[in-house]
């Protein structure tokens, strides 16, 4: 349950953490180095840093929870942790190309407060290529990476360990951008599991242990269930029915405008949305009636593929999966300066911004409502998202950008959330 505090005193920290993060320059780290600084809450402390191609590996020590992201050179985030290090510390490593990334450092609440070192290295990168479907042994090192690449076709696919260890997995793309991870989902154990759909390309699999005392053998399953795309007619309605967590996919073609998806059951549905590229540019969970997926979402005209899948395999059933549209009306607001608007329910309203240089967007409402924003880059992708970061239930999303055009979209968690607010966009 969030603390509800005084408006005025809110305000007062918002001001203070913006002129602290405003002041914040950007830290030049070199490979191999450890760099002390002092954690100011959630307050994000950023780090450059340029390494030749092989294996980066970041983590911080201290008492506190830390937070870390990396970016690429675009922008892009590719790797996100919370507490993979000693304590609540944050630690990734991730194979890069050659290039220079950004650290991104911050607390996991306003009481992560004190001293901390970062701390850098680089190494060369040893690949072990895996045969879809065919079990693979290998001897678990602790927390020191296995690197395995895998080609595949477009479906549902699935990775896990066999294992008595607790091991860690990540997943990433062909572009160095994680797309799956995850701690103890497996069968047995503390064992890792990463079920996510895929277009056809070659992944990185990422194995660790979860400590230093995780050394032992284990075997590593892979396989994939090929999904068949169901094309559907924008503005009908669909009859389908759920599989659990067996992900069902579905192209459309779409006008411009604000493309609505949502799906009507007794169901706790899950939905993502992909572009003609094949990325993922909106995804949700519980934004429609009862636990039903809703997404509403700018769009250009073209094919869009609708992914459906339950939140757990206990979800099975019918559903009805709804395309419709909403009337665009596109807001120019200034950066920096809070706009006034009224909220109406789920639909979606719209904002464009441009921001002249690189660093941190923000994008938060101030009401007494609860709120969704999604932030979108000038090619249609989705950037940021978030429900109820800001103070009670408004939203706030962060995004690192490079200059540019963005849309943000706002709307409310339910229908019956409407009335006043104000967003605020910000760059630090």
């Amino acid at each position: 349950m969030k603390k509800i505090i005084s408006l005025g005193l809110v305000m007062f920290f918002t001001l203070l953490a913006v002129s602290n993060i405003s002041a914040q320059a950007v830290v030049t780290l070199t490979p191999g180095s450890s760099h002390n600084a002092a954690l100011q809450g959630t307050t994000e402390q950023r780090y450059s840093i340029t390494v030749p191609a092989g294996r980066l590996t970041v983590f911080t020590e201290s008492n506190l929870d830390t937070i870390m992201r990396i970016y690429n050179a675009q922008g892009t985030e590719i790797a996100w942790d919370d507490d993979s290090g000693e304590g609540f510390n944050a630690r990734i490593s991730i194979s890069v190309a050659a290039g220079t990334y950004t650290i991104s450092i911050r607390g996991y609440s306003s009481r992560d407060t004190g001293p901390y070192t970062l701390r850098t290295s680089t190494q060369s990168v040893a690949v072990t290529n895996l045969t879809l479907g065919t079990p693979h042994s290998a001897t678990l090192r602790g927390v020191t990476e296995q690197i395995y690449s895998i080609t595949l076709p477009a479906g549902n696919f699935t990775a896990y360990t066999e294992s008595n260890l607790d091991t860690v997995m990540r997943i990433f793309n062909a572009r160095g951008e994680q797309i799956g991870y995850n701690d103890d989902s497996g069968g047995h154990d503390y064992n890792a599991r990463v079920d996510i759909s895929v277009p056809a390309g070659t992944y990185t699999i990422e194995v660790r242990g979860y400590d230093d005392r995780e050394n032992g053998p284990y075997i590593l399953h892979t396989s994939i269930v090929q999904v068949i795309e169901n094309r559907i007619s924008y503005g009908t309605p669909h009859n389908a029915v759920l599989q659990g967590t067996l992900r069902q996919r579905f192209t459309v073609s779409v006008p411009d405008g604000v493309l609505v998806a949502y799906t009507e059951s007794n169901l706790d549905t899950v939905m993502h949305i992909y572009n003609m590229h094949g990325d993922e540019i909106a995804f949700d969970d519980d934004s429609g009636a009862g636990r039903n997926a809703r997404i509403s979402i700018l769009v250009s005209a073209g094919i869009y593929t609708i992914e459906v899948h339950g939140y757990n395999n206990r979800e099975t059933g019918p559903y009805i999966l709804h395309t419709t549209n909403e009337s665009v009306i596109t807001t120019n607001i200034t950066l920096g300066r809070p706009h006034n608007a009224v909220l109406q329910g789920e639909t979606v309203q719209i904002y464009s911004v441009t921001v002249a240089s690189s660093g941190r967007l923000i994008a938060y409402t101030e009401s007494s409502l609860d709120t969704v924003i999604r932030i979108f880059n000038s090619q249609g992708s989705q950037v940021a998202w978030d429900d109820d970061s800001g103070d009670r239930f408004n939203a706030r999303a962060t995004a690192y950008v490079t200059a540019g055009t963005y849309t943000i979209h706002v709307s409310g968690w339910f229908n019956s959330e409407t009335g006043p607010y104000t967003l605020h966009v910000l760059l630090q």
